[in-house]
């Protein structure tokens, strides 16, 4: 698979997931500080392991 996501049937509906291209594309995009805003989105460069230490999770809560 070479896109972004891959849409799988699930037991309802579809769900999307995302593949090792969209992992790696939403990585490079979260380390474009002028693209995103690191603060409102520490959040997710937790999650990607991006940002790990304490200080920097609570920074990016302070902010919102």
């Amino acid at each position: 698979m070479l896109g972004l996501i891959e849409i799988r049937p699930a037991r309802v509906a579809y769900r999307a997931y995302i593949t090792a291209a969209g992992l790696s594309a939403l990585r490079r995009l979260m380390l474009d500080h002028q693209a995103t805003d690191p603060a409102s989105l520490a959040h997710m460069r937790q999650e990607l392991g991006l940002d790990t230490t304490e200080a920097s999770v609570a920074e990016g809560v302070r902010r919102r």
